[in-house]
């Protein structure tokens, strides 16, 4: 499944490029494949990539921004990391 997803973020980065908001989300569900496979320290480089990808893009505000920082806070809850999850 790694290798499937990997694939498809790079596919989806070549082609919509680095800052677009299709590539945070390949990098979402990238991120949520290695923290389903126990990858803390990828999972979390990763959620973080695409937050700056989505803050950079959209702002503050948007609706997916808000979706990856729950994701991440959510990885960090499951860690019983609560100060980070803030």
């Amino acid at each position: 499944a790694k290798q499937c997803y990997e694939t498809a973020y790079q596919i989806v980065r070549r082609r919509f490029g680095d800052k677009n908001h299709r590539t945070a989300a390949a990098l979402s569900r990238l991120a949520q494949l290695y923290d389903r496979q126990e990858q803390d320290k990828q999972a979390k480089a990763t959620y973080r990539q695409a937050i700056d990808i989505l803050r950079e893009g959209y702002g503050q505000s948007n609706l997916r921004l808000a979706t990856a920082l729950r994701a991440l806070g959510e990885f960090f809850l499951d860690r019983d990391e609560y100060e980070s999850a803030v």
